[in-house]
């Protein structure tokens, strides 16, 4: 068992419909990209803030160009889980950093797992990850979109990485607009972002790399929570 995973609480159907509609497109956009690699999967991480310490809840399933797997919604981790955690602290996109050989990536894969002491076997693992958050016009990380691949070096490349990052800036501003649209019933029902501390991020080191930058956006909730009021 996951020793980061908490346990599970319920997303809202609206706030899963809403992102995966944005993943959606995402995902189009990469397998277009690369339409011969299809190993790869996103989803969108939360940002739950309880007693001072910070969480990150799944807050939509898994989708990839073959699959959708609901059932992973709601998950909760501990904040400082893997290349998220790392996202969340630092408010900047982690990811994979570039090999030049599978080998060479594969060897310090498995001496970062002896050091983090982690429970996955290397073939079950992916081969290169990716996490974007997406921040408010308070700097607080909102949304961290998330990312694995099989596919060795999937995304090391950098043109597709900022492509993402500009993506999710664009779903960050169009929430921007909604808090002050039309739309009477759909809203974000945030709360108020309290402080919070957590613990150095449990991310394997010497794989994963500090692309820079985040997906900054207008936004003013902290926390993301689309409902549809009652009539």
């Amino acid at each position: 068992m996951n020793p980061s995973l908490l346990g599970e609480e319920p997303v809202p159907e609206v706030t899963q419909f809403s992102l995966l509609a944005f993943l959606s497109a995402l995902v189009g956009y990469l397998h277009s990209d690369t339409p011969q690699y299809s190993d790869f999967k996103l989803t969108i991480h939360r940002i739950v803030v309880h007693a001072e310490t910070a969480f990150l809840q799944q807050a939509c399933g898994y989708l990839s160009p073959s699959e959708y797997q609901p059932t992973m919604a709601g998950r909760i981790f501990k904040g400082n889980h893997g290349i998220t955690g790392k996202a969340l602290m630092e408010k900047k996109t982690w990811r994979t950093r570039r090999y030049a050989s599978q080998a060479l990536l594969e060897q310090d894969l498995v001496l970062d797992i002896t050091d983090s002491g982690d429970f996955h076997a290397i073939e079950d693992l992916p081969r290169s990850w990716l996490a974007v958050p997406l921040l408010n016009i308070k700097n607080e990380v909102v949304l961290i979109v998330f990312g694995e691949s099989k596919h060795f070096n999937f995304f090391a490349d950098d043109g597709r990485v900022v492509a993402i990052q500009n993506m999710v800036t664009a779903f960050g501003n169009m929430n921007a607009r909604m808090e002050t649209s039309l739309m009477e019933r759909v809203k974000n029902f945030s709360v108020e972002r309290t402080p919070f501390t957590y613990e150095n991020a449990d991310a394997y080191r010497r794989i994963h790399e500090d692309f820079g930058n985040s997906a900054a956006s207008l936004m003013e909730a902290g926390f993301f929570n689309v409902e549809c009021a009652p009539a």
